[in-house]
């Protein structure tokens, strides 16, 4: 699949969605405020009060999932209104897995948050005799980041690399392997400008294909999650930082292979 391409003020969800805001053609979505968007999540937030003293611990510096309302009005031929409305509805199906929502604001690159479907919501008014009607449109983005995909890159074992992340907060990038031996791999994650190292020790055979993301903290052989927790040593998972470019380095018993970083905002 390839990600649409939008306007200012065009949306879109999933690579073969229906197109909101679009170009003045029937049908169109005019979709007239949305909420959740840009704005922050709710963040959590943990307080603890201290005793004999006044004031308390406070934890928030992470948010919660991300929930998008989209609300508008639709225009369509009346004689084909339903079928419109069908279309849309087809296209936000609840799934087990999340799907890009795209979006296109004044002044700024593409961006994309992946989300599910929770909610769509359709009246049936006697507009629908002139082929309109409004609707709504819910998702909810349990990672509540906006993405720039960034291009893979090559990397060989025990050789220094560059990253950037443009965005205005941190991500970790994914480092995919094809082993070329079988044996009990030993894969050395670093990032050199915040010395933040992993070191990951597991068994592999050769052709296993080897998924390590270090935002999620998992790593995947041949799309399958295997536990690491007890096989793994360093200072931390290292991260990508906002606005930057940093020096990257993996070292690798079993092949060289590519990392790819997003650009990620809050």
């Amino acid at each position: 699949m390839v990600a649409p391409v939008l306007l200012d003020y065009e949306f879109q969800f999933k690579d073969t969605g229906v197109l909101l805001n679009g170009p003045s053609v029937l049908p169109f979505w005019d979709v007239t405020n949305i909420t959740g968007l840009v704005d922050f999540p709710e963040l959590d937030t943990k307080v603890i009060d201290v005793d004999g003293r006044h004031g308390a611990f406070v934890a928030s510096r992470f948010f919660g999932n991300r929930v998008i309302v989209f609300d508008g009005t639709f225009y369509a031929d009346p004689a084909n209104v339903d079928t419109a409305v069908q279309t849309l509805r087809s296209s936000v199906l609840p799934e087990s897995s999340g799907s890009p929502l795209y979006f296109k604001m004044s002044g700024l690159a593409q961006r994309y948050v992946t989300a599910k479907s929770i909610g769509f919501k359709c009246d049936v008014s006697t507009a629908r005799r002139y082929g309109s009607g409004s609707f709504q449109l819910q998702f909810s983005a349990d990672d509540p980041r906006h993405y720039i995909d960034g291009a893979p890159v090559a990397w060989t074992s025990n050789v220094n690399f560059n990253l950037n992340n443009t965005g205005n907060t941190v991500h970790g990038p994914t480092v995919t392997i094809t082993a070329n031996a079988t044996t009990t791999a030993s894969i050395v994650i670093t990032n050199n400008t915040l010395s933040e190292t992993i070191t990951l020790s597991f068994a592999v055979t050769n052709g296993d294909v080897l998924v390590i993301n270090t935002d999620t903290l998992s790593v995947r052989k041949n799309n399958v999650y295997i536990p690491v927790l007890f096989n793994l040593t360093g200072s931390a998972w290292p991260t990508a930082s906002p606005g930057v470019t940093e020096s990257w380095k993996v070292v690798s018993n079993v092949g060289n292979g590519t990392i790819t970083n997003k650009s990620s905002w809050l």
